[in-house]
Order: structure tokens, then sequence, then C-alpha cells
């Protein structure tokens, strides 16, 4: 059993958003989009009680003047994620669209891929403490959370500081997110790394935010045929909603790893596919079988048809 190109490009945008070939999602209905490759990048730093962070709203990734990214720097003085204040920064991603284009008379936009992943990028003399991260199973935004609370939700992941990036990948969790949206329609920073430091230490931070766009509408320009396969699609949103979104391999290696689970999923049986493939199979036989008996027939009436 082969996945379509379609599904394959899909999965491999979904885990791996900085490099994969961009794509559109293959699900109904099949309409020409623009597909462009967003992102924004640069570094955090722990503030003055030790703690930092950095979150992301990927529903806030279709234009360039809305904030997709936020981060502290050293002024910042709280323990828990917050999006206004002293200290806390925000960034845009390089979408070629304003705000006041994303409207549903002119531009909306969905995603198809997204990603957040953070590494120590200081030095080894101050490497210390570990990273707390979330990406919010309902995408309900990280505002107001802080170590404690963090470490009582069970799809937390806790990490040391070290220089191998960690992401956190976008899942789509209801029919609205794999729909075109006007600006402003998903706006929750759900996805994050609280940081925390050693004690007297303040840490440095890299991080990149990169995310596989959609654009549909009257004045998206550069639209291209999207393939739809709702059977290889049905496969891989099961496979890629049952994963951690969580995760220090490379993003290049999760990507395979999910293809190799989708090809298993499938496998084991998705509705309507080993029907077909069974059918096939018994066609297959009854036809053999059918030859065979005609086979055997004609044998046994050589030699009479001999006499005539």
């Amino acid at each position: 059993m082969q996945l379509s190109g379609a599904t394959r490009d899909y999965v491999h945008a979904v885990n791996n958003p900085y490099e994969a070939k961009l794509c559109g999602i293959p699900t109904f209905p099949a309409l020409p989009t623009y597909k462009a490759r967003v992102f924004a990048r640069g570094t955090a730093q722990t503030g003055t009680t030790g703690v930092g962070f950095v979150a992301a709203s990927p529903g806030q990734c279709f234009a360039n003047d809305t904030t997709s990214v936020y981060y502290t720097d050293s002024t910042f003085a709280g323990t828990a994620f917050a999006f206004t204040g002293t200290g806390i920064n925000n960034a845009a991603v390089n979408s070629p669209y304003p705000a006041s284009e994303i409207v549903t008379t002119a531009v909306t936009a969905r995603v198809v891929g997204a990603g957040l992943r953070v590494r120590y990028g200081g030095t080894e003399l101050n490497r210390g403490g570990f990273k707390i991260c979330l990406v919010d199973p309902q995408h309900t935004t990280l505002g107001g959370r802080d170590a404690a609370s963090l470490g009582a939700e069970p799809q937390t992941r806790r990490y040391p500081v070290n220089r191998t990036w960690t992401n956190l990948m976008y899942r789509p969790v209801n029919t609205a997110e794999i729909s075109f949206q006007a600006g402003g329609a998903l706006t929750s920073a759900y996805m994050g790394a609280l940081l925390v430091a050693p004690a007297g230490v303040e840490l440095l931070y890299e991080w990149e935010f990169f995310a596989i766009v959609e654009f549909q509408g009257a004045t998206a320009v550069g639209q291209s045929h999207t393939n739809v396969d709702p059977t290889g699609y049905a496969a891989a949103s099961s496979v890629i909603n049952q994963t951690n979104s969580i995760s220090t391999l490379p993003a290049h290696q999760s990507a395979n790893q999910m293809l190799q689970a989708t090809h298993r999923y499938i496998a084991d049986g998705i509705s309507g596919v080993h029907t077909l493939v069974n059918t096939g199979k018994q066609i297959k036989n009854t036809a053999s079988q059918a030859m065979s008996i005609f086979e055997d027939v004609m044998d046994l009436s050589a030699p009479l048809l001999a006499l005539i």
C-alpha cells in the first residue's frame, strides 16, 4: 500500500515546516492556493527572577504585522507566561500580506504545518537550569502558567539546558484550524517553553518559528493546484494527533518516523482500504480459478474435438 504524494508531502510539512516541500492540506475541497513558508527568529533571555519564556501563536502567522511570537529579555520580572508588560517582546513573521488584507473579501488562510524550536545559545560556563515545554492540547492560551502549574499537566515535557533544538509542533485540533480563516480568528499563544535559570545566572536562548501557510482568495497571487487524498489524509491525521507534539529529534527524522507510522496505520486497516484490496485479491483469485477450470475442460475435450 502506497501513500499518495499529497499525503506524504503533508506529513513532512506538519513535522518539518522548517525544510519540507511547500504543499496544501489534502482534504476537500480541492482549491487552488498560494503556498508559502513564513518565519521569524530571534533570541530570548531569562529575567530578573531567573525565568523567561518563548511562546508562539500559529493562528497569527498569516500577516506580517501581527504578533506570532512572544519572548522575554533580561528585564522581565515575572515567573509565568504573559503577553504584555516590561521585558516582553513580540515578533511577526515575514508573510507577504498585512492583516488588512487577510479578510473574507480578499485573502483567507490556514496553517498546514508550524513549529517553534528553542535551544541554548549562551556560554558553556553559564549553561544550567531547565526548560518546561507545552503545546496545550486544546490550543488554549499559556497565559498565567508558571513552572508549578505546567508541572501538573501530563503533556508537559521538561528538558535540561543544551544546544539541541527542542521542537514544539503544531497539530490541528478542530475543524476551524483546517478551514480558511480571516485574520484574528485564532489568536491564542498555546505553544511555548518556560526557561528557568540557576540562581544568579542569566541565560540566552535562540528560537525559530516557521510555518507553511495556504492563502486562498480573489487577490491571492501565485495559486497552484492542491491535490486531495481523503483516505491518506484521514490516516495521517489519526497518526499525527496520537503523537506527542514535543520532540528533541531532528525535525526531518520525526517526519520520516511519522511517515512510517502512517504506512503502518493503513496496513493495519483503515475503512475502505482493506476492503478494496481484499476485493481485488478475491477477483484475481476467482479469475485464476476460472482460467484453470477452463484449461482443464479444454484438455479433457481435446480427444472429442479431434473426432469431429
